[in-house]
């Protein structure tokens, strides 16, 4: 077997291997912790150099409505491995002149520096935007979370004045004063709620 063909061989395996994982007890126990780490560490790095971009992710964690984004960055993920599956098929079919042309469109702009610049840039845009996902969805999660348990505790006023104040967000500092709102309200109320931590 040729060095080449081993190398799409073993690609194969661990793509079937990575499909398989994605929908197995491995993905939720071991690599989603892991993404869900280096993504954290990602956002909070990125968020300490930009303030601007630190602030766009409060701003769409405060719409309680954003629809889940994690999930359409796996289909897409799903889509980038099916089209490389497709490229290496369309690859081994060289005997029609359509299929030769289509290849050669389609292999022309992923090859050498360029092409490792190209998908490389991709992959960390892609990565990028999965890290910010799932910081606005912790926010998200984290918030509506501990302002539904704290309800019963602080009544409907109080509880109705958290969501307005978390509705309102715009900024990191809007965050951190509706933290410290939640904490004293449900204390108040007389029930202790653990800390946000965004890592």
């Amino acid at each position: 077997m040729k060095f080449g063909n081993a190398v799409k061989v073993l690609l194969g395996i661990l793509g079937t291997i990575l499909l398989g994982a994605i929908g197995s007890g491995f993905w939720e126990r071991v690599l989603s912790p892991f993404l869900g780490y280096l993504s954290s560490a990602l956002t909070s790095t990125l968020s300490d150099a930009s303030k601007t971009y630190s602030n766009s992710i409060y701003t769409t964690a405060a719409n309680l409505f954003t629809p889940n984004s994690t999930e359409g960055l796996g289909v897409v993920l799903l889509l980038l491995v099916f089209s490389w599956l497709f490229l290496n098929a369309v690859s081994s079919k060289k005997e029609s002149r359509f299929i030769e042309i289509l290849h050669r469109a389609m292999t022309m702009q992923f090859k050498g520096w360029f092409g490792i610049a190209y998908c490389g840039a991709m992959l960390i845009f892609l990565f990028f935007m999965m890290a910010r996902q799932a910081t606005v969805e912790k926010i998200q999660s984290y918030s509506y979370q501990k302002m539904e348990i704290a309800r019963p505790f602080i009544g409907e006023q109080k509880y109705l004045m958290l969501r307005s104040r978390y509705l309102q967000i715009k900024t990191k500092e809007d965050f951190d004063r509706f933290l410290v709102d939640l904490y004293t309200t449900s204390k108040s109320g007389g029930l202790a709620v653990e800390p946000f931590v965004l890592k």
